[in-house]
Parts: structure tokens; C-alpha cells; sequence
């Protein structure tokens, strides 16, 4: 199970804060990770942005991320600092991660109760 929780505070008009907090739980083990990502607008009220994230994932790393973003796609780069007794195996390296994310316009499948793409991913 993935539990995603996410708010947004509005700091002007060309720059917004989403904090939010990830619990992944499979079996007994559980995971959280919160995170705080601040996105920059290009311009006044528009959808295309610039931010970058800041993640702690309990016991194991903190992730450093960087995203660029428009209304349907979402282009972020990330990488993870490993933090947990796993850096003598990963010899003391972190690792990058590349997301490339295409969010499907809700008017092209009309799903009750769905939700839109998130810059949190």
C-alpha cells in the first residue's frame, strides 16, 4: 500500500511550496518519506515550472531533486544520498533517477473521483 499525502501554500504568485509525506507499507514494513518540493513559475499564473525537492526516506536516504513541468508532462531528476548502513555495499555511492511522466487529460477518459497529476511524484 502507498499512502500519499500533499498540501500547497501559495508564497506569491510565480513561486508555491508542496510538502508532503509518502508512507509505503508492504507487509510489516513500513516506509515514510517526507519531502518538501518548491516550484517557480515562469510566469504570473502559468502551468509551466521549474522547482526543486528535498526528500528524507526514514533510515535510508535523503533525496535531492530537480523538476521542470507543464500540464501534461513532467520531466525530474533526482538523485539519493544513501544514508544507511547499505553504503558499504553501494560503496559509499548514491544513486540517480530519471522520471519522464505523461498525465493523461481527464477529458480523454472520464474516471469519477480521479485525481490530477501531482508535481509530488
Amino acid at each position: 500500500y502507498v499512502i500519499f499525502i500533499q498540501d500547497q501554500f501559495q508564497s506569491h504568485s510565480k513561486i508555491s511550496i508542496h510538502p508532503a509525506l509518502w508512507i509505503q507499507i508492504q507487509g510489516s514494513n513500513q516506509e515514510w518519506m517526507p519531502s518538501v518540493t518548491t516550484l517557480f513559475y515562469s510566469q504570473h499564473s502559468s502551468p509551466v515550472y521549474t522547482g526543486f525537492q528535498l526528500a528524507y526516506r526514514t533510515r535510508d536516504a535523503l533525496v535531492l531533486g530537480f523538476r521542470y513541468g507543464t500540464p501534461q508532462f513532467l520531466t525530474a531528476l533526482s538523485y539519493d544520498i544513501t544514508l544507511s548502513k547499505f553504503k558499504v555495499a553501494s560503496r559509499y555511492q548514491g544513486a540517480f533517477e530519471l522520471q519522464l511522466v505523461y498525465c493523461i487529460p481527464q477529458e480523454v477518459f472520464k474516471i469519477p473521483n480521479a485525481l490530477p497529476c501531482s508535481v509530488g511524484f
